[in-house]
């Protein structure tokens, strides 16, 4: 598994939390992958980005159908 696979399991699994937002993402992230021993390949800022473009491309995909 890779740091970006570990990202986007968080994002998934927390989709429908009102309460998740890219710094609880980021954390999670961090914990989860100090848990499997996986090197964080991306910081604050890539995982903030990564985030808000995922929950944009959500948004649209939702407006579509």
């Amino acid at each position: 598994m890779t740091s970006v696979q570990v990202l986007d399991s968080v994002i998934r699994d927390n989709a429908h939390n009102r309460s998740f937002d890219a710094r609880r993402c980021y954390s999670v992230y961090i914990g989860k992958c100090f848990e499997f021993g996986i090197t964080e390949t991306m910081d604050a800022k890539d995982v903030y980005e990564y985030y808000r473009l995922r929950k944009e491309a959500e948004k649209n995909d939702e407006t579509i159908t």
